[in-house]
């Protein structure tokens, strides 16, 4: 089994990753991004950049090589009627575990 198996990456997400700006500031990407994940959909309180205590809806966990920085659109179960939602990115962390162990980002959503 390789950290690229479908085991260790069972959802996909859409991601809209937000792009540096010129004299208009940042702004999102026009096209989204499709990304293996792994997706725990559930609420935990948690420190966003700026040290504020935020709730948070989903942590998505994400190979280390995916674009998705502070403010960034991810949209969760696309496709999935009832479910399939949109939400911004608050807080990431990277985690990378060298040769032979798998590196991720970790995306704690708005």
């Amino acid at each position: 089994m390789s950290w690229g198996d479908p085991f260790w990456w069972p959802h996909k997400v859409l991601i809209r990753p937000l792009l540096a700006g010129g004299g208009m500031g940042p702004r999102l990407a026009t096209s989204t991004t499709e990304a293996d994940a792994e997706v725990d959909d559930s609420q935990r309180m948690i420190r966003d950049a700026d040290s504020v205590q935020v709730m948070s809806s989903a942590r998505v966990t994400v190979p280390l090589d995916t674009v998705a920085p502070l403010g960034s659109e991810v949209t969760l179960w696309p496709g999935r009627a009832g479910v399939e939602r949109t939400a911004a990115v608050i807080a990431t962390a990277y985690q990378d575990n060298g040769d032979g162990l798998g590196s991720q980002l970790v995306l704690s959503l708005e």
